[in-house]
C-alpha cells in the first residue's frame, strides 16, 4: 500500500467520512427507499469510523516517528493531540449536556448536576453504553494504548504482530459479551483496525501481508470484490433495520473492508481524483466537529418533531445544519486558540 498516496487527500477523505456517517445516522431515523448500491453504502456508514481509526493509527505513528517520541518523550505529542480532540468536545458537548441535564432531566438539582458530569466525563458510556459521543472516548482509548502499540510494532516480527492482532480481535469479542465491558463494545471493537493503522505507519509502503505477491490490477480487483461482497453482507441487516443482530461480527468484517477501501484510495487514480475535492477538504477541517454536532442534533430534531416534519428532507437538513453549526464551533475554537487560553 502506497502510504503517501493514501494520505495525499487526507482532509478530503475525512470530509467524505463525516458526510457518510451523517447519512448513516439519518438512515437509522428514516429509511430511504431501496436504491441498489446507494442504500447499501449508506447502510454501512458506521464503517466510516473504522476508516478514520485506520488513518488515525497511521498518522499518529508517522508523527511519533518524525518527532522521535521514544527519545524526546510523549508529553508534547499528547498535549497537541488531546487539545485537538478535547477542545471541540468541550465547546460542543458542554452546552448540549447542560441542556440535557437541566432541561430534560427530571429530578433534583443534585441529580441534574450528577447527570451532567456522568455524561461529560463519559461515565454513562463506559458503564451504561450511552453512545452519543462515544467516538471521542474511543479515540482517547486508542491514544492511551498508542505508545504500547507503537513500540510493539517497531520491535516485533510480522508473525508477532499478527498474534497481537488476533489477541485484540479475541479480546474485542470477549468484551462484547462480558458484563460492563459489553456496554462500550463499540469502542473495543475498533482497537484492531487502529492497531493495523499503527503497523502500516511503522512498515511504510510495505504490505501488511508481504507474501501477497500479485499484480497491482489483481490487488485492486480483489479489494473491490472484498468491499462489494462484504458490503452487501454487512449492510443486509442495516437495510432491514435489525442493527443489533451479530453486531460484533459485522464490525469485525469491516476490518478487511476498511483495508480494501484504503488500498483503493491509495492506488485507484479515479478515486483519488474524486477525493481531490475542495469542498470535502473544507469539511475535513471540521470533521470532528461534524461528528460531535450531528448526533446530539438528532436528539432535539426528534424531541420537537423536526424529523417527522421534514421526512426524507432530513438527508439534506441534517448535513446542512451540521455543517453550519460545525463552522460556528470551529470559529469559537480558533478564537480560543488565538487568545492562548489553553496555554
Amino acid at each position: 500500500m502506497n502510504v503517501p498516496s493514501l494520505l495525499e487527500n487526507r482532509d478530503s477523505v475525512y470530509g467524505a467520512l463525516a458526510i457518510w456517517i451523517i447519512l448513516f445516522h439519518t438512515f437509522r431515523k428514516i429509511s430511504m427507499p431501496f436504491i441498489p448500491g446507494v442504500t447499501n453504502i449508506i447502510g454501512i456508514g458506521n464503517m466510516a469510523v473504522d476508516v478514520f481509526m485506520l488513518y488515525s493509527g497511521i498518522c499518529l505513528t508517522l508523527s511519533a516517528i518524525r518527532h522521535n517520541c521514544e527519545q524526546t518523550g510523549w508529553k508534547d505529542f499528547y498535549k497537541r493531540r488531546m487539545a485537538r480532540v478535547l477542545l471541540p468536545y468541550l465547546v460542543i458537548c458542554v452546552p448540549f449536556y447542560l441542556w440535557s441535564a437541566f432541561c430534560e432531566h427530571s429530578g433534583t438539582l443534585a441529580s441534574s448536576i450528577g447527570a451532567f458530569f456522568a455524561n461529560i466525563l463519559s461515565v454513562n458510556f463506559w458503564l451504561k453504553g450511552r453512545t452519543t459521543t462515544w467516538f471521542v472516548y474511543g479515540i482517547i482509548l486508542c491514544y492511551a494504548l498508542f505508545p504500547f502499540l507503537y513500540n510493539y510494532a517497531r520491535r516485533k516480527t510480522s508473525r508477532e504482530k499478527i498474534f497481537l492482532l488476533a489477541g485484540l480481535v479475541i479480546f474485542a469479542l470477549i468484551a462484547s459479551c462480558a458484563p460492563i465491558l459489553k456496554n462500550s463494545r463499540i469502542a473495543w471493537l475498533r482497537l484492531p483496525i487502529f492497531a493495523i493503522g499503527v503497523m502500516i505507519g511503522v512498515q511504510g509502503n510495505k504490505m501488511l501481508i508481504p507474501w501477497l505477491r500479485i499484480s497491482k490490477k489483481a490487488k485492486l480487483a480483489l479489494s473491490a470484490a472484498i468491499f462489494i461482497i462484504l458490503g452487501c453482507v454487512t449492510s443486509a441487516d442495516e437495510v432491514s433495520r435489525q442493527i443489533n443482530i451479530h453486531y460484533p461480527v459485522r464490525v469485525l468484517l469491516y476490518l478487511p473492508m476498511t483495508l480494501a477501501l484504503a488500498y483503493m484510495i491509495a492506488e485507484l487514480k479515479v478515486l483519488r481524483k474524486l477525493l481531490n475535492n475542495r469542498f470535502f477538504a473544507m469539511l475535513g477541517l471540521i470533521s470532528l466537529e461534524l461528528y460531535l454536532i450531528h448526533v446530539p442534533l438528532l436528539h432535539p430534531f426528534k424531541q420537537y418533531g423536526v424529523i417527522n416534519a421534514v421526512g426524507y428532507w432530513l438527508y439534506l437538513v441534517l448535513p446542512v445544519s451540521s455543517i453550519a453549526l460545525s463552522a460556528g464551533a470551529y470559529a469559537v475554537e480558533q478564537n480560543i486558540l488565538k487568545k492562548g487560553l489553553l496555554k
